[in-house]
């Protein structure tokens, strides 16, 4: 890896690389099984303390749970982070997945306001 980490989210992409992110970095990083070689990925503006990293149907990932209600998307074409709404509450921690209908189960987690689920809907 090109920096060490400890509360990150790992992802396999529809590609077959893995996308690494979150911890205190900004930059998130690819990994290639093929080649076992580690590249940086388009900087994070967003806050991604112990996030979870939900693969979309479109092939973009989720991140939500990064320590604030910010969710994060990260596009593998464009190699970039963009915002995406806010979750209810600012949560860390959390654990999402993908569900048949193609929405985003996010539950869990240290949160503030109380215990709750959340659906996003992309």
């Amino acid at each position: 890896m090109t920096s060490a980490r400890t509360t990150h989210a790992a992802t396999k992409l529809s590609n077959g690389r893995v996308l690494l992110a979150g911890d205190s970095y900004a930059v998130a990083e690819l990994y290639d099984p093929t080649t076992g070689k580690f590249t940086a990925t388009g900087p994070s503006q967003f806050t991604l303390y112990r996030p979870s990293a939900t693969l979309l149907r479109d092939g973009r990932v989720l991140f939500v749970g990064g320590g604030s209600d910010a969710a994060a998307l990260y596009d593998p074409q464009a190699g970039t982070f963009g915002a995406t709404g806010s979750m209810v509450f600012p949560r860390s921690g959390t654990s999402s997945i993908l569900l048949d209908n193609g929405q985003v189960l996010v539950v869990g987690g240290e949160i503030s306001g109380g215990a709750s689920a959340e659906l996003y809907q992309p």
